[in-house]
This record gives structure tokens, C-alpha cells and sequence, in this order.
């Protein structure tokens, strides 16, 4: 007969209740320190937020050498470039940040198009300028902003009635065992211990 087996011996016991300064300590950490690093550091802008151009290009050759377009946008000099696949195995996606001018821009779209040459067709170039970075950047913090005070708001509202101590869903600060005992009335057993009582009753009158 196949029994069964546990990974964790039935005897094992954890003070999960004794960790929680600790647990404490190291959740706070994780939360503050970050904090910190953005406020000093600031925030590693992608090219969405900080504005320049996005090309997409199609191969002719069928699924494009990811390692060769690299190579070839690298080699322009025009700063960051990120290159990923797009859709179909042969679409390329190139985003180009933003330079100093207005020609500059342009210049590097046209250093692009001259290292693919005719090997690619440009199926859309689209520039992203510094107000529509600005927008993004506006509406993705608004968005936070929002989200932290709904958690908030969630957790000021009051407890329900008859919760015990005003704390709904805690952890308990002692261990709680369950019995060991389990006293269990069956409906049907107490009606016949009752006729069995009658019937050992003499009867009073005649």
C-alpha cells in the first residue's frame, strides 16, 4: 500500500510570529532605500520619457541577423539606440534618443537609412519631442500618486462591527491550538437514548 510522503516533517515548527521585527525591519529598508536612490540619483529615463525618434523597419531577406543590425546602428556614433524584434520575425524596431537640435535629429535618421541602405523597407519613423515626454512623465507619476492613495484610503477606512480589537485579518501574537477533542451530538442517537429512557420508566398508573 502506497503512503503518502511530506516534504515538511508534520513536527516542524517555525516562529514566523518572533520574525516580525525583523521582517519589519527589512521591509522598511526595502521601501525607504529606494526611495532614497531615486531621490538622489534620479530615474533612468528610456527614450519614451526622455524623447527622440522611433523607426520601424522590415527586412527583405526574411528573419533579420539581430547581431549584424547592431552592429551596423552602433557604429553611427548617434548615442543610445535600442534595437528589438517587432511583430514578425523580420520587423525591427529602432529607437534613437534625442539629440541637441532639430538637425541633429534628422541627421541621424538619415545615417540610419544610409547604413540599411535598401535592404529594409521603412514601414514608419516617428519623432517623439520633449513635450510629449514631459506628458508621459506627468501622467505616469499622477498615476502613482493616485495608486498609493487609493492603497491608503483603503487602509484608513474603519474596521467592520464586531471585529475582534479592531484588527481584521491580523496575525496572532500567541499561539492559538485547535483541540484535540471534538464532542459531536447526533440528533438520531439522542432520540433513541430518550425512547430507551421512556421504556425503562414503570409506568405510574394503571
Amino acid at each position: 500500500m502506497f503512503r503518502g510522503f511530506s516534504f515538511v516533517p508534520p513536527d516542524t515548527r517555525i516562529g514566523f510570529v518572533e520574525m516580525r521585527t525583523v521582517t519589519w525591519v527589512v521591509s522598511a529598508l526595502l521601501t525607504v532605500v529606494p526611495l532614497i536612490l531615486v531621490w538622489t540619483m534620479g530615474l533612468n529615463y528610456g527614450i519614451d520619457f526622455q524623447g527622440g525618434t522611433l523607426m520601424e523597419v522590415q527586412t527583405k531577406e526574411g528573419v533579420v541577423d539581430m547581431a549584424g543590425f547592431r552592429a551596423k546602428i552602433n557604429a553611427l556614433g548617434i548615442g543610445e539606440v535600442q534595437i528589438q524584434e517587432f511583430g514578425a520575425p523580420n520587423d525591427v524596431l529602432i529607437r534613437i534618443a534625442a539629440q541637441p537640435t532639430e538637425q541633429a535629429q534628422q541627421a541621424s535618421i538619415a545615417k540610419v537609412k544610409a547604413a540599411l541602405g535598401d535592404s529594409v523597407d521603412y514601414r514608419r519613423t516617428e519623432v517623439v519631442g520633449p513635450t510629449v515626454s514631459a506628458e508621459l512623465i506627468a501622467g505616469g507619476t499622477l498615476a502613482v500618486v493616485v495608486a498609493l492613495g487609493a492603497i491608503l484610503a483603503i487602509d484608513a477606512l474603519p474596521t467592520p462591527i464586531g471585529a475582534s480589537n479592531g484588527i481584521v485579518d491580523g496575525v496572532a501574537t500567541v499561539d492559538i491550538r485547535a483541540p484535540r477533542a471534538l464532542t459531536y451530538t447526533s440528533a438520531v442517537t439522542t432520540e433513541e437514548r430518550r425512547d430507551e429512557a421512556r421504556q425503562g420508566v414503570s409506568p405510574q398508573y394503571d
